[in-house]
């Protein structure tokens, strides 16, 4: 239970490593992302392992208007994987 608001009654110490390769391409107004992620930690199981793949690929109608289809593939060599693919719209105004 957290009496004081804080959401941890005693700080945790982390301790991870990882790194992400990022390339891009751009052709008009279509735009592609493959981007690599790795991060290993041995104090927190959410972080044991994380290998993804991230392809996506944008479409840009206006300069703040763009619609992707993304993924994501889960290079994990053991344990259950995480797959995604969506779809999505962002807009700035």
């Amino acid at each position: 239970r957290d009496d004081n608001f804080g959401l941890s009654a005693v700080p945790t110490p982390l301790s991870f490593d990882g790194f992400t390769i990022t390339g891009a391409y751009l052709r008009d107004n279509w735009y592609a992302i493959l981007q690599y992620d790795q991060v290993n930690s041995g104090d927190s199981p959410m972080l044991a392992e994380i290998n993804k793949l991230s392809p996506s690929i944008w479409y840009l109608f206006r300069n703040n208007f763009k619609v992707g289809l993304v993924g994501r593939a889960d290079l994990r060599g053991s344990g259950p994987r995480d797959h995604l693919i969506a779809m999505e719209i962002r807009t700035m105004f």
